[in-house]
């Protein structure tokens, strides 16, 4: 069988797709975790998600109100997610940029129970770190159960 040009465009166009998606994704495992050298989080990638009935989810919304606020918003996301992990009941948390909005971030938390997010509203750096995050634009959440 042969394959004409434009098929072996496709075919090409489809494994380039594939190598980005490929790159993207281990690009992002292995930063998550330099940043925060702890083992569960490699170990999250092996499992199914939503399969413990029971944990807690948060999903924060943040749009960014002014360019120049953005460092100051990545570096707070990032400061609260170095604590946050190590949080008892603190299953995952991950600080995201969108790919397309330079103005977005999205925080996705998981939790052991409820109580374990209820504790960690009441930390010192939640306390501190979520008004720095709400100052530089507007936050959404969204909260589920699973």
């Amino acid at each position: 069988m042969t394959i004409g040009r434009g098929e072996c465009h496709v075919t090409l166009l489809n494994h380039c797709i594939s190598l980005v998606l490929f790159n993207l994704f281990f690009s992002h495992v292995a930063t998550t975790t330099l940043l925060h050298h702890k083992p569960k989080i490699t170990q999250r990638y092996a499992i199914p998600a939503f399969t413990n009935i029971g944990e807690w989810g948060l999903h924060c919304f943040l749009e960014i109100s002014d360019s120049s606020l953005k460092k100051k918003a990545v570096e707070t996301a990032i400061e609260l997610v170095e604590y946050s992990l190590h949080d008892k009941g603190c299953i995952s948390y991950e600080a995201f940029a969108s790919l397309t909005s330079d103005n977005h971030i999205e925080i996705v938390e998981t939790w052991e129970d409820e109580a374990s997010l209820k504790a960690h509203k009441e930390s010192e750096h939640f306390k501190r770190l979520v008004p720095e995050l709400e100052s530089c634009g507007t936050m959404t959440l969204e909260k589920f159960d699973f």
